[in-house]
């Protein structure tokens, strides 16, 4: 592991920092810890919203549902002036 040292903490920021730490039950530095890796890493269990909405219907079969033809774009109604 790595050490890290930051100079100039804001006092507001510190204090922030330590109702957080014991918010949680951790130490400041463990906390810090927790924040970098929140900001940092990317959660790998997070998918967008069109993965998670295919997720829930594609056990959905209805062969009555038909898909329209992609060969020509939906006609936009003209806008009254």
């Amino acid at each position: 592991m790595s050490v890290l040292t930051i100079r100039n903490v804001d006092p507001r920021l510190k204090h922030e920092l330590r109702l957080a730490a014991a918010r949680n039950g951790v130490s400041m530095e463990a906390q810090v810890r927790r924040i970098l890796a929140e900001a940092l890493i990317p959660d790998e269990s997070a998918t967008g919203f069109g993965t998670r909405l295919h997720a829930l219907f594609r056990d959905l079969d209805d062969p009555g549902f038909e898909v329209p033809p992609r060969d020509e774009l939906p006609k936009v109604p003209a806008l009254d002036k």
